[in-house]
């Protein structure tokens, strides 16, 4: 591809599509491309694909809860998945809140099972 000459300015450079063989991509995927891995705000409410990936794996999962697991781990899917599996196996509001299930996964490195026990054991002592 020729360099664009450097006497043009921004707006005689259109259009705004690179070109590379078969593939094309358009502007403003390429602006779009640098929003990733931003955090996302929990009011990117249903358009994610990760909340409708949960969906898939989990079953049933609502979009809400979803949401606030994926907000609670900075949008890391696999996390959020795990901690929403751990919110469903260990039931006890009042006792134990989002955070002791967070904390609980991150001290047994994520392992599901591994806090799901510990926490277990805090709930009937």
């Amino acid at each position: 591809m020729d360099p664009l000459p450097s006497s043009k300015s921004k707006e005689d450079r259109l259009p705004l599509v690179q070109y590379n063989q078969d593939h094309a991509v358009s502007g403003d995927d390429l602006e779009n491309a640098g929003d990733r891995g931003k955090k996302k705000s929990i009011r990117d409410k249903g358009s994610s694909d990760s909340v409708r990936i949960m969906q898939k794996v989990l079953g049933g999962c609502g979009a809400d809860s979803c949401l606030y697991a994926l907000d609670a781990t900075d949008w890391d899917i696999h996390r959020a998945i795990k901690l929403v599996k751990l919110r469903n196996l260990v039931k006890a509001p009042g006792i134990l809140t989002d955070s002791d299930l967070r904390v609980a996964l991150q001290t047994r490195d994520w392992d599901v099972a591994k806090a799901a026990s510990v926490l277990m054991k805090k709930i009937k002592e």
